[in-house]
């Protein structure tokens, strides 16, 4: 079957889950390492700093990010339908574009990068990328990350190791069946990376999606922390979370050489954005 034109989802500082997808889904995703001028800004959360204000303003709709340098429409197909849609009113901001993202200019990938910085989720409509381009799109936006070959399973994306497979369709275009499953559980791209190499961004192309079902959803962590009362927010300045490749379920099938080559990473629960030193 001929590919359907896709959009592209960018996201950043947020948790995703994915559930099992239906019917012809696949989705293509792969990490990409942040490098605008403006990264590591501020790599400390001060506890007083925050519960002075000096944040600025932690109210929907950005929740402490320093607004876009542009102002973007939202995508909000289905949001009145939405239960849990509350905390993401600045998510799946629409970024317009003629150009053809492998060849996209290094002006307008920082304008998207810095809308990604702000949005949290970035929707690109409209493109329809083959793998090669979807690599040198993301190419252009930062250093690409390649996973090792074992973390993928049985199920690589042939020719091109920098792309995860998210789909219920082997390669080869067969079914893998009703139970195949990717990322079906609340995380963070790039935890298990030590710092700063957590600061990641994620590029997700849908190339043949079901009429319903199947969705990716974002929870975003600026919001989340803007709904926290002055003694939890105390109380997480104090806590770190440790992650391991070796707790992550799709990378059960690591070797030993690849897994022992992430040492375990321990980060703070509450952190400043390595972008714009917001929380």
């Amino acid at each position: 079957a001929g590919r359907k034109a896709g959009g592209t989802f960018i996201s950043n500082h947020r948790m995703k889950s994915t559930r099992t997808l239906s019917l012809l889904a696949a989705i293509v995703a792969f990490l990409c390492l942040a490098t605008d001028g403006a990264s590591s800004v501020v790599e400390t959360f001060d506890i007083a700093s925050f519960l002075d204000g000096a944040y600025g303003n932690l109210t929907a709709p950005y929740f402490g990010a320093r607004p876009p340098r542009n102002e973007l429409k939202l995508h909000r197909r289905g949001w009145s339908a939405c239960s849990r849609c509350g905390g993401a009113e600045r998510l799946g901001a629409i970024f317009p574009t003629s150009t053809k993202l492998s060849e996209i200019a290094e002006d307008e990938a920082a304008e998207l990068v810095d809308a990604v910085r702000a949005h949290g989720i970035v929707v690109i409509p409209g493109q329809n990328l083959t793998r090669a381009e979807q690599v040198e799109f993301t190419s252009r936006l930062g250093e690409v990350v390649v996973l090792p070959s074992s973390f993928e399973g049985k199920d690589p994306e042939p020719f091109h190791p920098a792309i995860q497979r998210i789909t219920n369709f082997w390669a080869n275009g067969t079914w893998k069946g009703p139970d195949a499953k990717l990322g079906a559980y609340w995380h963070q791209d790039g935890q298990f990376w030590v710092r700063p190499g957590h600061n990641v961004f994620s590029v997700l192309h849908a190339q043949k999606t079901p009429p319903a079902g199947g969705e990716t959803g974002f929870a975003d962590l600026r919001a989340a922390l803007a709904t926290l009362s002055r003694p939890l927010v105390e109380r997480a300045s104090r806590a770190s979370i440790e992650c391991s490749v070796r707790d992550i379920a799709d990378f059960a099938g690591g070797t030993e050489d690849d897994l022992a080559s992430f040492p375990d990473a321990r980060h703070p629960i509450l952190d400043a954005h390595s972008m714009d030193g917001g929380p």
